[in-house]
């Protein structure tokens, strides 16, 4: 399957989604993996290793380019490009895989509506971000507030968060299809600001990007 959204961003940025439905064979003959990404998915299932091959193949085709440039993770397992000054995030889930390239720190989050974050709302949500939803958050609610502060996870790009203490996003009651809101990293030796953006797309699944302020 092609791409099936590509949106620019300010500035000078973009994303895109593919949806997978193609075996892992196609991704084989259609990228020239390098042996550190060999190596990387040596271990990996074959669900796990054909969403990898998926990403991999999106961030070739948002490039552009002719020939491939190796995806590398550092110490912390941040993505990054090779002999390039720009900034990527990747993430993919079920069918679809996501990709956001962009001049400043970024991270980027695609989820399957699942039920079970209602569960485990507390491990991530504070009551201030609550406070204005009347009752009890709903689902879609709880979705882009768990996939936002993932989204600045990754933007921050190293360990040692704690989804309550140091990530905070201000989101309205009124969910939108689409939407904006802030979010704010918040930790003894870093601060940063974050602007959110979020989709909801059929059948279930939310599209979540934070861009560093």
């Amino acid at each position: 399957m092609p791409i099936i959204h590509h949106q620019s961003i300010e500035p000078q940025g973009n994303w895109a989604i593919w949806e997978i439905r193609e075996a892992e064979s196609w991704f084989r003959a259609h990228l020239q993996l390098f042996d550190v990404e060999e190596a990387m998915i040596g271990e990996m299932n074959s669900q796990r290793r054909l969403e990898w091959l998926a990403a991999r193949q999106l961030l070739h085709e948002v490039l552009g380019d002719q020939d491939r440039t190796p995806c590398l993770k550092d110490t912390n397992g941040k993505p990054y490009l090779e002999d390039r000054a720009i900034h990527l995030s990747m993430s993919h889930s079920h069918d679809l895989a996501s990709v956001i390239l962009a001049p400043v720190p970024v991270g980027i989050d695609v989820q399957y509506r699942v039920a079970k974050l209602q569960r485990i709302a507390s491990k991530f949500v504070t009551d201030k971000e609550v406070d204005v939803y009347p009752g009890k958050p709903d689902l879609d609610f709880l979705h882009i507030l768990w996939s936002a502060k993932e989204c600045i996870y990754k933007a921050y790009g190293k360990r040692g968060l704690d989804f309550r203490e140091h990530l905070h996003v201000y989101l309205d009651e009124r969910v939108q299809e689409i939407g904006t809101c802030e979010g704010f990293l918040i930790k003894s030796d870093f601060e940063a600001r974050y602007n959110i953006h979020y989709e909801w797309f059929e059948p279930g699944y939310v599209l979540v990007y934070a861009l560093m302020a």
